[in-house]
């Protein structure tokens, strides 16, 4: 009879410990992928004369990123932004423009939109919606948004480059084509640039993705 207890409180304290490790095991995978999902990274934006104005914050939430922007010395209206790919050294590093040069030569070292692939535009994994500053407001005003995107985590955008542009983004969603509801392009070079950054205009702000967790 004794035997039988012992037996079974040795069967019983093999489950405790086989509990408590489970206990053990599974809270530290959770630290691991609380420390995954708190993985942060901002962007600094600057306009070409290195004025900050804009802050742009991606948090890994497991399998998104919600994104918080804030951003000032727009005009009102809808701007393209976008994360780019920052990977042509031919063009430069990081963000570059030269105030004495056209607007239009601003930051091209930041290259063209973020993308795995052939994507056009609309479909790259850097596209991300517009930012708006309402027509109430002045070159003081914040634009602001926060969304959640599945496009790209956090550890993809390190070191690529946020821009705003000076103009609303069309997202390609323009139907092409001789209908009475359709549009006749006016230029192969605005169905390029279509194409490649949804014709939103000049670089305005730019800023490089940096860790910050």
């Amino acid at each position: 009879m004794n035997g039988g207890i012992r037996r079974a409180r040795v069967v019983l304290g093999f489950a405790a410990m086989a509990i408590l490790g489970g206990t053990f095991l599974g809270a530290a995978q959770a630290r691991v992928q609380s420390r995954a999902d708190d993985q942060g990274a901002r962007a600094i934006l600057r306009d070409a004369g290195g004025n900050q104005l804009g802050i742009i914050k991606f948090s890994q939430e497991s399998g998104e990123v919600l994104v918080r922007a804030s951003v000032q010395g727009l005009s009102p209206g809808f701007h393209g932004f976008h994360v780019h790919a920052n990977n042509d050294p031919s063009n430069g590093i990081g963000c570059i423009a030269n105030l004495g040069l056209p607007s239009n030569t601003w930051f091209v070292s930041a290259d063209g939109h973020y993308k795995l692939g052939t994507e056009v535009h609309g479909a790259h994994q850097g596209d991300m919606p517009l930012l708006l500053l309402n027509g109430t407001g002045t070159l003081d005003s914040w634009a602001t948004s926060r969304f959640e995107t599945d496009r790209f985590a956090v550890a993809d955008i390190v070191g690529r480059a946020v821009i705003v542009h000076a103009l609303a983004d069309n997202f390609n969603n323009i139907p092409l084509g001789t209908g009475s509801d359709q549009y006749v392009a006016n230029s192969q070079a605005a169905i390029d640039k279509t194409n490649a950054a949804g014709n939103a205009g000049d670089r305005l702000l730019c800023g490089v993705v940096e860790t910050t967790g």
